[in-house]
């Protein structure tokens, strides 16, 4: 009986597009359509084909309902899109109005004062937690390139954060030194990020963080004077030298492998993969 609702069922939702809501949708479907089934077998009903189609009526004009479902399924989509955007609209709202009281501060137009770094660290760490969670929630979706632009955001927000605090309280040398560390973070993160989720330029990206990382570096120590502006120009020299001989590796090896002999794949039509959804339980 079961298969039989699968196969009414794999015929029926080919009306409306693959999707998960639309797969998960199908699940429960079949889930009542058995549960169905079963009452009618408890109260007594023995013939197959008469349960079967009693269940397939229970459904009603099960194709209306399809395209009802798919149009609310789309509604829902376009909510969450208008949703994901005004939050993007009010957090850059935030941004901007707090880059204005920082500059009016920094000339002297309003007052400095440290116990407003308490404002500072709510609203940075509101703003953090606001693209967290969108960024969760659009990397669902396999999207990444908004969670990496968020990723980016907030490390230079908790820089910024670092260098008031360092700047209004410390008064240490080389507080800017946060900023160049701020890029260093940002490239490492990022890196991270696209190994992760498997980017094709995740090894490119790598080599271009180990460069830059290494010249910063090389010129925060040489300023602060903890190593020698010679020899400790030999840390940027030989990260690009290592990055160059990484990448002349990988395109051999590339080379190699494109030259060795391949056996002929039937190269996946999108009907393949739509009948592999609609036949997936």
């Amino acid at each position: 009986m079961t298969e039989r609702f699968k196969k009414y069922l794999e015929e029926q939702f080919r009306a409306i597009p693959p999707t998960k809501g639309a797969m998960d949708y199908r699940k429960e479907t079949l889930v009542h359509l058995e549960e169905y089934a079963q009452d009618a077998k408890i109260k007594g009903m023995t013939d197959e084909d008469a349960i079967y189609q009693l269940a397939i009526d229970s459904l009603g004009d099960f194709q209306a309902t399809l395209v009802k479902f798919n149009e609310e399924l789309t509604t829902r989509s376009t909510k969450n899109a208008i949703k994901l955007t005004s939050t993007m609209m009010i957090c850059a709202t935030i941004v901007v109005i707090l880059g204005l009281y920082l500059a009016l501060s920094l000339l002297h137009v309003i007052p400095w004062s440290t116990s407003w770094l308490i404002l500072v660290g709510a609203l940075f760490t509101a703003i953090v937690g606001a693209l967290t969670i969108v960024s969760i929630k659009v990397a669902r979706r396999k999207s990444f390139t908004i969670p990496r632009i968020n990723l980016a955001i907030s490390i230079i927000l908790l820089a910024s954060f670092i260098f008031l605090i360092i700047l209004m309280l410390t008064k240490a040398p080389y507080h800017y030194f946060t900023f160049l560390a701020m890029v260093i973070a940002i490239l490492v993160g990022d890196t991270i990020f696209a190994y992760i989720t498997k980017s094709k330029l995740a090894f490119i990206e790598s080599l271009f963080a180990l460069i830059v990382t290494s010249a910063l570096l090389y010129v925060m120590l040489g300023i602060a004077h903890v190593m020698p502006w010679h020899p400790g120009w030999l840390l940027p020299a030989l990260a690009s030298m290592s990055a160059v001989g990484a990448l002349i590796t990988m395109l051999v090896h590339r080379s190699n492998k494109k030259k060795a002999p391949k056996t002929k794949k039937k190269a996946p039509k999108a009907t393949d993969v739509d009948e592999k959804y609609y036949t997936e339980w």
